[in-house]
């Protein structure tokens, strides 16, 4: 064998293959029948080209393995922008429970809204949820389950419901209804009940689509003098 064939040709690629040949000896020691070193000599490209494709479909076979691994494991899905989660009222949440009261129209300062929720949180009738994100309260849902005259079983009423501005329409008030729910069955209410204003419009389709239905007015009347009114 020349010495270009020789330096070419390495124990583990071309030497290996060439072992398999009936007419090579002792080829670990690049020692070949020099009758057929010219046949090697011009084979030896087709060799090295053959390597060079098997190396290739190595690596595109390890591709596809890993695609098809990971498509037979569960989508990870991105963490969404508008996560969050629900949780019960707490005193402390006092101050954005009293901004989110004055964004449904009631002026609520944060030192009335702490003595109104230490009534309301020691009440066993009433449930507040708040929805959280970063630690950042943007939403709230307040209940009653309460008896009536009408019937025999306990009834449930959703006194307030309110999402920040910035927070709407990224599902905070579907879960915090959700979670009314869940705690309206717990208690073993049989029906739910709840007013909004006329003029929210947006309310009404937002109610209709969880599967409320329109069933009647509300009417209201203040009995302290307009002086005495908070």
């Amino acid at each position: 064998m020349n010495a270009e064939l020789a330096t070419r040709t390495r124990p583990g690629d071309l030497t290996h293959e060439l072992k398999q040949w009936p007419f090579v000896i002792h080829t670990d020691q690049q020692r070949v029948d020099k009758s057929v070193a010219p046949i090697l000599e011009q084979l030896l490209p087709r060799f090295e080209r053959i390597q060079s494709e098997v190396s290739r479909g190595h690596r595109r076979n390890a591709i596809v393995e890993a695609l098809s691994a990971s498509r037979s494991q569960p989508a990870r899905l991105p963490l969404q922008k508008n996560n969050f989660r629900i949780r019960d009222a707490k005193l402390s949440d006092a101050p954005e429970l009293a901004g989110l009261m004055v964004e449904l129209g009631y002026k609520t300062s944060t030192s009335e809204m702490r003595e109104r929720l230490k009534s309301i949180l020691s009440d066993a009738r009433f449930s507040t949820f708040v929805a959280e994100k970063e630690n950042d309260v943007c939403g709230m849902i307040g209940t009653l389950t309460h008896l009536s005259h009408e019937h025999n079983d306990l009834s449930g009423k959703i006194i307030a419901l309110v999402v920040s501005k910035k927070r709407r329409k990224n599902g905070v008030g579907r879960a915090l209804v959700a979670a009314a729910e869940k705690d309206f069955a717990k208690r073993k209410v049989a029906r739910v009940t709840l007013t909004t204003r006329f003029e929210r419009d947006d309310a009404y389709q937002f109610y209709e689509k969880l599967g409320y239905s329109r069933s009647g007015f509300r009417f209201a009347k203040s009995l302290t003098p307009t002086c005495q009114r908070t």
